[in-house]
């Protein structure tokens, strides 16, 4: 044995032990479609819908036994998901011939009848963020409404939350806050399940009546992260390429807007935040002083090349984990969100999603003690519905 594969094999010695989940389609794959036998299938789906041997989903059901697939449908950011403008053109898949229907076009957000004319069953399988502000969350469930409305079958294929399945944090979802954005009231802005248990959710409290089947994975446990699952990592969307942004997205996203900059058009969105009026140095003292339980914040000059401030040098803050699992969605923003002389509550006003929309209720000007506690009381109702439909311990 060579130095170099003694140096190999005292890495793997000492690495830690991480289980391979199987995810629903891998299950699905192992079971031989049965449960699909002689249907017709309409696949919701992106780049993130691989089976663990590196294969699209759509080119697995494309050859599955017994199965036809029909039609494929894309969400925000398309099949490929790396597209950023909001208006995404049906298409065909070049590999199978199979036409690809955008649920991202203009008023387009649900499938339609002439879409599910050749389709006896709709199949979502694709991975999620963990947070409750995520378009594809929303189109799972006008996918999942479709289905009931056409009479059809509705199968969702599992994954992991990839921040985990146990935390559960943030003010819930007024009803008036509900949109394309943010599916349904009653929801924390972690919410901590799968988008199976989510479609077990969204089915039965809001009474959708879908023939529901979710494909549960096989080795998942509630308090795994990503990387502790043994699935390869693939961004969900665009601006979350790491499970690092992973994390904080449910937190600074809350931040976002017209006159504040969470890191688009940077090599690492979410993972700051800031403005050319910004006082990084000021805001890195009082943040750091607070002694937040799992990040650090370090003041961080740098130029996005999207909106807000294209082009522009903004100072800011670099937020750091050190204990992920300490994070909670409000601990790295809230304070600097509320208080006068870190950001203007004039220059919080937001360009996508408003600012309601992702926070979910009204605690503009509020304290962060006072959004907890006013928190508490419903996210423990929250955690009581919520665990009727949990797949997984």
């Amino acid at each position: 044995m060579n130095r170099f594969d003694a140096v190999i094999l005292g890495f793997a010695l000492v690495m830690p032990a991480h289980a391979q989940v199987k995810t629903g389609l891998d299950v699905l794959i192992d079971e031989n479609f049965q449960s699909l036998a002689g249907k017709r299938v309409g696949l919701a789906t992106n780049q993130t819908g691989i089976s663990s041997d590196d294969r699209r989903n759509i080119d697995v059901f494309a050859h599955a036994p017994g199965v036809k697939l029909t039609a494929i449908f894309a969400f925000e950011h398309g099949i490929n998901g790396t597209r950023e403008d909001n208006r995404i053109d049906s298409d065909v898949d070049e590999a199978t011939g199979v036409p690809i229907y955008s649920l991202y076009n203009g008023g387009v957000r649900k499938p339609t009848a002439a879409m599910l004319k050749d389709v006896d069953v709709l199949v979502y399988d694709k991975q999620d963020n963990g947070a409750r502000f995520y378009t594809s969350v929303t189109s799972m469930a006008y996918v999942m409404e479709a289905a009931a409305e056409n009479h059809l079958l509705y199968y969702v294929l599992d994954r992991p939350n990839g921040i985990n399945g146990v935390d559960i944090g943030g003010p819930l979802l007024d009803a008036k806050h509900v949109s394309f954005v943010t599916y349904m009231p009653g929801f924390p802005v972690r919410h901590g399940m799968t988008m199976g248990e989510m479609a077990r959710y969204f089915n039965g409290e809001k009474k959708l009546g879908a023939d529901l089947h979710v494909i549960p994975m096989r080795g998942w446990k509630r308090p795994m992260w990503f990387d502790e699952t043994g699935l390869e990592w693939l961004n969900p969307s665009p601006n979350i390429r790491n499970l690092t942004e992973a994390v904080l997205y449910p937190g600074t996203c809350l931040l976002e807007g017209k006159f504040v900059s969470v890191g688009r058009g940077t090599d690492t969105p979410f993972e700051i935040v800031g403005a050319p009026w910004f006082r990084a140095r000021e805001v890195a003292a009082y943040l750091n002083a607070l002694k937040m339980l799992g990040v650090r914040f370090v003041p961080r000059r740098f130029r996005p090349t999207t909106a807000p401030y294209k082009g522009e040098e903004c100072q800011g803050l670099d937020i750091q984990i050190v204990d992920r699992g300490c994070v909670r969605p409000r601990s790295p923003g809230i304070r600097a969100a509320v208080r006068d002389h870190e950001i203007p509550p004039r220059q919080v006003r937001t360009g996508r999603a408003s600012a309601g929309q992702r926070r979910g209720s009204r605690q503009a000007g509020a304290s962060g003690r006072q959004i907890l506690e006013e928190a508490r009381g419903p996210l423990e109702q929250f955690r009581r519905i919520r665990a009727q439909y949990l797949l997984y311990e």
